[in-house]
């Protein structure tokens, strides 16, 4: 009897790499680094926010 064979199979997580990397092409790539310039640019975007929220409010306070 067999109790662990966690050893040999893929994490869930871990198939779905392994499927989106075979699959991946070059249109794909092209796709994902603008989504993440546009995440970067967000995030960038939020970080300015939250500063001038800051200093607003710390004026306030």
């Amino acid at each position: 009897m067999n109790t662990h064979t966690g050893s040999s199979t893929m994490s869930g997580k871990a198939a779905l790499w392994a499927l989106y990397r075979g699959s991946q092409n070059e249109t794909l790539m092209r796709s994902n680094y603008r989504t993440c310039n546009f995440r970067k640019e967000f995030l960038d975007w939020c970080e300015i926010q939250n500063d001038e929220l800051i200093s607003n409010t710390g004026a306030l306070a």
